[in-house]
Parts: C-alpha cells; structure tokens; sequence
C-alpha cells in the first residue's frame, strides 16, 4: 500500500509540473531552479518518508525494485535517445571542450574532498569500500542543471544551447562513470568486499551485448508502431521491462544498459524513430518527479559533523569548478553589448553551479546496489550540495537584478 501511495505522489506531482498553469509558475527563475532540478519533489518525498511523517517506509520501496529498475531504463532510454551520431558531429568543438573540462576539474577537486572527507567520515573503511560512495560523489558532481529561464531574455540562444547541451553530454558521463564503477568491486563469499577487474570487463561486455540485441529488437518494434501513441506506449514498456529484467539476471547496470541500447537504437534510423523520440520526451518531467520522490523517501538525513561538511566542501567546490570550466573555454557572446556580456557571464556562472538532477538517478541507483545506512546518507549528502546550490544562485539573480535596477535607476535620474 506504501509504494502505491509513492507512485500516486510521483504521477501527480508529474501531471502537476506538465500542466500549463505550472508551466506559466516554472518560467519564474527562482521556482524553475528548485523545479527543474528536481528539488521540490525531493521535498515531498522527505516529508512522505521516514524523515517526515513517515508515511511511506524505505523498506517498502525497496520491495519494489523491479518498477525502479524499469524506471531506472526510462531514463536510459531518453538520455541514449540523444546520442545520434549525425547529432554529435553537428555539437561545435567548444561545447565538448568544456564538457572535458569539466570532468576533469571535477574528478579532481570532487574526488580529493571525497576522498578526504569519507577517511575522516568511515576511517575504518577499506579502499574497495571507499570506491563506490567515490565513484557516486565524483559522477554526481559532473554536469549541471539545464534550466535556462535563469539566463533572462538578454542571453543568445547560442548561451541556452550550450547550458542544454555540455550539461547533456556531462549527464552521459555521470551514468557511464558510475555504471562502469559500480561493477569494479564484489562481494566474496565472506561479505568482503575488493576490486575485481576481471568481473568489470565481463560486465561491460555483458553491457555492450545486451544494448546491441535490445537495439535491433527496438529498432524492429518501433517500425510496427506507425506514430500511434498507444502503440509507442506499448514497446516503450516492453523495452524498458526486458532491459531491466535482462539487466538484473547479469547483474549489470539498467540505467547504464539502457543508455547504450537507447544509442545502438538512435543511430539504427528505425521508422517512426523520431516520433517515438519524441513520445518519450514527454515523459521527463514525470521520471524527474519520480525519482524526486523516491530519493526523498530513501535518504537518511544524518546530523553528524562529517556528512555536513562533506556537503558544504563539494558545495564550495562546485563554486570554483563550474565558472572555472566557463572561464577556460567561455561561449560566443560578441553579438551582446558589454552590460549584456557581463550580466550574461553573470547568471552563466550560476547556471553552471546548480546540481545536475541526473544525480537523483545515480543516487537510487547506489542505494539500489547496496541498500546500506551509509549509502542513503551519501544521497542526503548530495541533495544537501544541491539545495545549497539552489540558494546560491537565487541570492545571485536577486543580488544582479537589484543592481540591474538600482543602473536602471541612476540613468533615468541623469
């Protein structure tokens, strides 16, 4: 009865945010932040779960992993949707440039504090066991939200694109990252955990294997449609069913499997492909909505000294890191005049501190591998990153607009 009350809570907040009296709300840029990034829904699932009243225990939506492992491929799906090669070759070489940079700087600074941070939070804790909440915090912390409300009417839409699309192909390397590392340690016989680089190729060969026949499958079903929504509706299902239930007897990842067979399918040019694209498109703000809540509900907020400063740490990080990837390798903003470059840069660089939702993904992803205390506290640790984030950039566009209109001001005045 639990999990159905979540599920009820997730179609609704998703019919909620898809309606357009929420649409008119979300062009807002305070609310579209805390929307977009998937923020309001976490806090639903917070007061639904047992960090709130308690309605909705974490065991209960722990029962129902096949329904998160399926929702877990519909996100696959949409992101391996957007791989299409003759797309690719089209993105300008400074978009992925600045999506290199910001792995890189990221790993770097994120993986030192996490590394820190975990030996004085677990000092206990073996380098194995120390691997995956890394590999988390790491793939969490690529990328950046892609709302772009908060860039204000005087932006390019060459300034929106590169937000939509670095913080799309970043997104991809959060998944790929934490898909290939979560496969790298096992458990023996006695509970121990090591590394196993052996079972982490096996495992991403099984990956490869089983995207290339769940893409001509696909590519197959998705001719038979013939741009009917039921029809679409009926394979989208069945493919995310067969490649969560494939996943799961290999003991491989759903979300990374999924995204690999949703490319081998986007570059099959199958009939009636982009309709079908399109169909689950629709779907993004309802998978946003869901994993909101279920992250809400399975995060165990810890009032400890070194989880909040483990998030206050990649907090300050992300505010170096991402106008640090702008500065390296800024978009083209020569059309704007001076005032707009600077008030461009400006909201760019808040636009790139806000936490990528993709984390949501990851994070019931870790807490799916091993439902451990210490895991759904790591969650609590990245939403408390993201919230931060959030607050951040509104103070931010408050302070900038309030200069705005004090400039506005003086040049009425003289």
């Amino acid at each position: 009865m639990q999990i159905f009350l979540a599920i009820l809570v997730c179609t609704a907040l998703g019919l909620v945010w898809t309606s357009r009296r929420a649409y008119r709300l979300r062009r807002q840029r305070t609310i579209a932040g805390f929307v977009s990034g998937g923020w309001v829904s976490v806090f639903f699932g917070i007061a639904l779960g047992p960090s709130g009243l308690g309605l909705v225990s974490r065991e209960s939506v722990l029962q129902s992993v096949p329904l998160i492992a399926a929702a877990l491929g519909a996100v696959g799906f949409m992101v391996g949707f957007q791989l299409r090669v003759s797309v690719l070759r089209t993105i300008p070489g400074e978009f992925y440039r600045a999506a290199v940079a910001d792995v890189l700087l990221t790993a770097a600074l994120v993986g030192g504090i996490a590394l820190v941070g975990l030996r004085v939070w677990v000092p206990e804790a073996t380098a194995s066991e120390l691997w995956l909440p890394m590999a988390f915090l790491i793939a969490a912390s690529f990328g950046w939200s892609m709302e772009t409300r908060s860039l204000g009417t005087q932006a390019s839409p060459h300034l929106g694109l590169w937000v939509r699309v670095t913080g799309a192909l970043l997104g991809i390397a959060a998944i790929v990252c934490f898909g290939l590392a979560s496969k790298s340690v096992e458990r023996d016989a006695l509970g121990v955990l090591h590394f196993s680089w052996d079972r982490a190729l096996l495992k991403a060969l099984h990956t490869v294997a089983l995207a290339l026949a769940i893409g001509f499958m696909g590519r197959f079903m998705i001719g038979l449609t013939r741009d009917r929504a039921g029809q679409q509706f009926a394979v989208f299902l069945g493919l995310i069913a067969f490649t969560a239930g494939s996943a799961k007897q290999l003991d491989i990842s759903p979300l990374f499997s999924s995204l690999l067979a949703g490319v081998v399918i986007a570059n099959l040019k199958a009939p009636g492909l982009r309709a079908f694209e399109s169909f689950v498109a629709r779907g993004e703000h309802v998978m946003g909505a869901f994993f909101g809540v279920l992250a809400g509900i399975l995060l165990k907020v810890e009032p400890a000294m070194a989880p909040l400063m483990l998030g206050v740490a990649i907090f300050a990080a992300r505010g170096l890191v991402k106008p640090a990837v702008v500065r390296i390798d800024p978009p083209d903003l020569h059309e704007l005049t001076p005032l707009g470059v600077a008030t461009c840069r400006m909201r760019l660089a808040g636009a790139v501190i806000r936490q990528s939702p993709i984390m949501l993904a990851l994070g019931v992803s870790l807490i799916l591998i091993e439902p451990s205390l210490f895991h759904k506290q790591l969650v609590a640790v990245m939403v408390l990153t993201g919230v931060l984030c959030e607050l951040q950039v509104t103070f931010m566009l408050h302070y900038r607009r309030a200069d705005e209109r004090g400039a506005d001001a003086e040049a009425v005045a003289s």
